[in-house]
């Protein structure tokens, strides 16, 4: 099965590396360059998929998130977090903004598949309910 995936990196060259990774499992992909355009393109595209940079020029992945989560078009959309960053801070704020699912640069094309699939799996098991754990988490407490 195809999916839809929108990646958000302010690096070009990134996004290029990610889409051909992705290419075995994509069919539509949209890139954004910022968080601003990754709101407007995951309003108007509504992807399978989210994976988002953390350090980005506007506003973070997490920030990027955190509004996702906040509008009922994007709310349940899965977002996978690709950082560099493997602080403790940047993975508990992305927790708590809803982030689904963590990957690490650099990462491996096995790795980012295995983990694509295995999110867009849970999100389709679950659909059309699915809200990723951090956020139910969060609500229930």
């Amino acid at each position: 099965m195809k999916h839809s995936i929108l990646i958000v990196d302010d690096n070009p060259e990134t996004r290029s590396l990610l889409r051909l990774m992705l290419r075995p499992i994509t069919g539509q992909v949209w890139e954004a360059d910022n968080g601003s355009e990754a709101l407007n393109q995951a309003r108007q595209h509504c992807p399978d998929l989210i994976i988002l940079d953390f350090m980005m020029p506007d506003m973070s992945g997490v920030e990027v998130c955190a509004q996702l989560r906040q509008e009922s078009s994007t709310a349940t959309i899965p977002t996978i977090l690709l950082t560099a960053r493997q602080d403790q801070r940047v993975i508990e704020a992305g927790r708590i903004s809803g982030i689904t699912r963590f990957l690490f640069k650099p990462t491996s094309r096995q790795e980012l598949l295995e983990t694509t699939q295995e999110v867009l799996a849970v999100a389709s098991a679950k659909a059309p309910y699915f809200v990723p754990e951090a956020v139910h988490a969060s609500s229930s407490a």
